[in-house]
């Protein structure tokens, strides 16, 4: 297993409590001479990402995966990242928290991320995937919701019923779940960490499992200040985006729909919905 596969997996999860004590030895910066400061007590506030010529590789012996990527993201607003740009599939992920070896600038909340510990950037924020990995194979439900045991079990069910897992047992184990389930597993860690910026990842598991559309719209409604980015490989598989990010250009939902539809594809996309 590779040391980005291992750190994803323990943000997946939320082994935080581990990965604190590995990963400052397995993080990488663009600059060595970066010394880590602790962000304000009260950050983040706000969920507004920036992304500036960004660039990642998952070691300095690989090819880049990410090149000279740019975006921002407004608190609230959801991007959705498909085709070249998800070919990496952890990579921006990881790239976002400065776990792989990448240059230029990501500002969360006003905050330039290579000032933060990785581990205490990753606490703010939730990875959510339907990938089990090797390193969950003990990790229960409870652990993965609260994996500092900070919270009562009723905070962690009330979570599980936002998130649509109406009657999940918290003592049950990560890998004895469906894919769909383990989306809504981390949903529901979201929820219990007030995050502000979530990361969808759709990549890692077949269309047929991917969030549906209530799921978006659910987690939109939870978390309705968060910035949240779905990274997927296909348009088909974005669900009630407010941008969506294609190549270099960052494009309204309409607009990529029209495109297609122009091209003779038969894919949809849904524009973003609405809280009840």
């Amino acid at each position: 297993m590779s040391k980005a596969t291992l750190i994803c997996d323990w943000i997946r999860i939320g082994f935080l409590v581990i990965a604190s004590l590995i990963l400052p030895a397995l993080a990488w910066s663009s600059s060595p001479k970066n010394k880590y400061k602790p962000p304000p007590l009260n950050w983040p506030t706000s969920g507004r990402l920036v992304v500036q010529k960004l660039s990642a590789q998952y070691s300095d012996q690989e090819p880049p995966t990410i090149e000279d990527l740019s975006f921002r993201a407004e608190a609230g607003e959801r991007i959705g990242v498909v085709g070249k740009l998800a070919s990496g599939k952890d990579a921006l992920a990881l790239a976002l928290l400065r776990f792989i070896p990448t240059e230029g600038n990501v500002f969360f909340d006003g905050i330039g991320t290579h000032t933060i510990q990785p581990t205490v950037l990753a606490s703010h924020l939730s990875l959510i995937t339907g990938q089990a990995s090797p390193s969950s194979s003990r990790a229960t439900v409870r652990y993965a919701l609260d994996p500092q045991n900070q919270h009562s079990n009723e905070t962690l069910y009330a979570a599980l019923n936002t998130a649509g897992l109406v009657g999940f047992r918290l003592e049950i184990g990560i890998t004895r779940i469906s894919a769909r389930a383990r989306y809504g597993i981390g949903f529901a860690a979201a929820v219990v960490k007030h995050s502000k910026l979530v990361i969808v990842d759709e990549t890692t598991t077949s269309i047929e499992y991917a969030p549906d559309t209530d799921f978006h719209a659910s987690l939109r409604c939870a978390l309705p200040n968060a910035t949240i980015l779905v990274i997927t490989n296909t348009l088909r598989n974005i669900q009630g985006v407010d941008k969506v990010r294609t190549g270099s250009r960052s494009r309204t939902p309409r607009r990529v729909w029209n495109s297609e539809r122009t091209a003779g594809s038969t894919r949809t996309v849904q524009e973003a919905g609405r809280c009840g």
